[in-house]
């Protein structure tokens, strides 16, 4: 993936909704709980949502394809999220980090997405913390940065970015393109018309949700309202009881 042309965004919406949590079959997990250290040389599936507990499950039907080898070391960060910047490593270190990460899609047809929940695994709880410290302070200069008076007024695409939900050691944002005649435009960059993304951060483990709606095939679904607030808590109780508990 290439960087997203954050710059080309005009007039963000500023609303934040916390949406209220649904019912999970793990334990809330709203405050950050002891610190641990896991390794990233083994999977553990309990640490992962489930496809049912995925953003939008009922409207994408995921598909799992695949995941990282174990334990994988070298990966670079790049494009991790529609406000990283190009070449900012937020304290991750691709030689000595571990990331392990599981994709799904969207079934052919109408809606065209794709969902990854990838985890960082930091030397620790301090160095985990300080990249979401950073990925939040990417997302503030983003909203700050497409905010700016004059942006877009030449191009056919509105860009509104939205904080949907958060919790302690976690928040979700919405990023979306529309043209100003409110129908689907070309895509936040190359990410798509939509890209609803989740972060969360508990012990040395930084869990990254990314969902990429594609194009006006994405129908509706992404303009429904989630309980994002429900799947950050999720995301954050299966790390508990994989590697907390």
């Amino acid at each position: 993936m290439t960087s997203p042309a954050i710059a080309a965004a005009s007039n963000p919406s500023t609303d934040e909704t916390n949406f209220a949590p649904a019912t999970s079959t793990y334990p809330s997990a709203t405050s950050s709980p002891a610190s641990f250290t896991a390794g990233f040389h083994k999977y553990v599936a309990e640490a992962w949502l489930t496809p049912a507990e995925l953003p939008f499950a009922a409207e994408f039907s995921w598909q799992g394809n695949g995941q990282t080898p174990v334990g994988a070391t070298g990966v670079t960060q790049q494009d991790w999220y529609t406000c990283n910047p190009t070449g900012k490593e937020w304290g991750y270190d691709p030689a000595k980090d571990g990331v392990q990460a599981v994709n799904f899609t969207a079934p052919p047809g109408n809606p065209q997405a794709q969902l990854e929940e990838r985890m960082i695994f930091f030397a620790d709880s301090q160095a985990a913390s300080h990249a979401l410290d950073q990925i939040t302070a990417d997302f503030t200069t983003c909203k700050t940065v497409t905010a700016l008076p004059g942006f877009g007024m030449e191009g056919i695409e509105l860009v509104r970015l939205n904080k949907t939900a958060t919790i302690d050691g976690g928040f979700a944002y919405l990023h979306t393109a529309r043209r100003f005649d409110r129908t689907r435009g070309t895509g936040v960059g190359h990410w798509g018309t939509d890209a609803h993304e989740y972060f969360v951060q508990r012990g040395n483990i930084l869990v990254l949700i990314s969902l990429f709606a594609q194009g006006a095939a994405g129908g509706n679904a992404m303009d429904a309202t989630t309980t994002d607030s429900t799947i950050l808590q999720q995301a954050a109780a299966h790390l508990v009881v994989a590697y907390g508990g």
